[in-house]
């Protein structure tokens, strides 16, 4: 089992990164000023909705009979949440760790501390489509890692909601949103074709991440609304260069 374990950790640091044209946009995207009651209010908002992910998280795991819905909800919930992060590098980097200590430590306490804090981690993110897909395969791998048939239930309905039937994100009103940045790598992957340049542009307060491809001999774009993980990534931002006391979660 710890070949498989270090091979599917080795699989994630090896996927290529579609969307690093994403991470950046700095010609385009300016961190905005906020006031103390700017600050505060949007720690209202984290707490809030942080409750309404925890509260969805109860039912699914309980086994939710609106499980399209509620994953809908969740998403929504998630990018609002204090749980939030749009890139997945550091979560899985910690899961593996806590999986290497799983799999190969002889103290049972520490066995069961690891486990504990990995499980935490996916139920924490298990809307960020890198973190999920990860968890599926430790799950095949070793039932202590959670529940197969519930994550793929989960994978289903979230993958239905990042891209809906006949969507083609070909122009900016039907640009597909995304929460993740692993989303964006999956709705490439399922367009296809051969990735030419990326550039993001600014409209009127939202950002979109738009992809030049190849496809079939013919050129497309593909358009990305990456405004949920730019915006957040610019008030966390300016939270930590505020003075103000305001507690948040790290990007």
């Amino acid at each position: 089992m710890r070949f498989a374990i270090m091979l599917c950790c080795l699989f994630f640091v090896s996927v290529p990164v579609a969307h690093a044209a994403s991470a950046s946009g700095s010609d385009v995207v300016s961190k905005p000023k906020m006031s103390v009651s700017d600050l505060m209010r949007w720690q209202r908002t984290l707490t809030q909705f942080t409750k309404h992910y925890d509260d969805t998280l109860v039912r699914i795991r309980r086994g939710s009979d609106q499980l399209d819905f509620d994953i809908r909800s969740m998403r929504h919930y998630y990018a609002r949440s204090e749980y939030y992060m749009p890139f997945s590098k550091g979560i899985l980097d910690e899961m593996t760790e806590y999986a290497y200590i799983v799999d190969t430590s002889n103290d049972r306490e520490e066995v069961n501390e690891s486990l504990l804090r990995y499980k935490e981690l996916v139920w924490a993110h298990l809307i960020n489509l890198d973190v999920l897909t990860f968890a599926i395969t430790m799950s095949r791998i070793d039932a202590r890692y959670g529940d197969e048939i519930l994550f793929k239930d989960v994978e289903r309905a979230l993958l239905k909601d990042i891209l809906y039937e006949n969507v083609k994100c070909e122009k900016p009103k039907l640009a597909c949103r995304i929460v993740s940045y692993g989303e964006e790598t999956y709705i490439l992957g399922r367009v296809g074709g051969t990735l030419k340049q990326s550039k993001i542009y600014e409209v009127n307060g939202l950002y979109y991440n738009v992809h030049d491809l190849i496809k079939d001999g013919k050129e497309i774009q593909v358009y990305i609304d990456v405004t949920v993980p730019i915006v957040n990534v610019m008030k966390r931002q300016a939270v930590q260069d505020s003075s103000a006391d305001v507690s948040i979660h790290p990007q």
